[in-house]
């Protein structure tokens, strides 16, 4: 029997994020995703990762506020739209988008990956955030597609940016 295919969802579709892994890349594109208007849940084992998590988020959003990058409005609305869990079931809930932001491990973001594949709906598109690893050698299956992006944006004085 062929398994179910995925929902079907467009970038405008997307409403909320889930980011697994609260470190510094995390964080940072936990941040960059609220910026840009989404909601965001910020997933950790680790529950001083996630303690922490707040006051670093505040420190980089002050220095791309004091760089001039953003706002003081967008810094605090982007903050108001993250919220932080250890439990995956809440993080998976209801997401669109699911960046992995964990140590480059293949094994690990393979496992990762399986694990929020089996709680995220089947329209979530899972992305890696990577540096040295092929997507490919991590992604996930996903109602018989394969569906894994690597993905930056940033913002630049003035304007913002995305790529896949």
């Amino acid at each position: 029997m062929d398994a179910p295919s995925p929902e079907l969802i467009g970038i405008d579709d997307v409403r909320r994020v889930a980011i697994v892994g609260a470190g510094t890349m995390g964080q940072q594109i936990g941040f960059q995703c609220a910026g840009h208007g989404y909601d965001v849940v910020l997933y950790d084992v680790d529950p001083a990762s996630l303690e922490a998590a707040p006051a670093r988020i505040d420190a980089y959003a002050e220095m791309l506020e004091m760089s001039g990058a953003i706002t003081s409005e967008l810094r605090s609305s982007a903050q108001a739209r993250i919220t932080m869990t250890a439990d995956l079931e809440t993080a998976a809930r209801e997401a669109d988008l699911l960046s992995e932001a964990v140590p480059e491990d293949p094994d690990l973001k393979g496992r990762v990956l399986a694990e929020f594949n089996a709680a995220c709906p089947t329209r979530t598109i899972f992305m890696s955030n990577t540096s040295t690893l092929c997507p490919p050698s991590s992604r996930a299956r996903r109602g018989g597609a394969i569906a894994c992006w690597r993905f930056t944006f940033t913002y630049r004085s003035g304007s913002t940016t995305s790529s896949t």
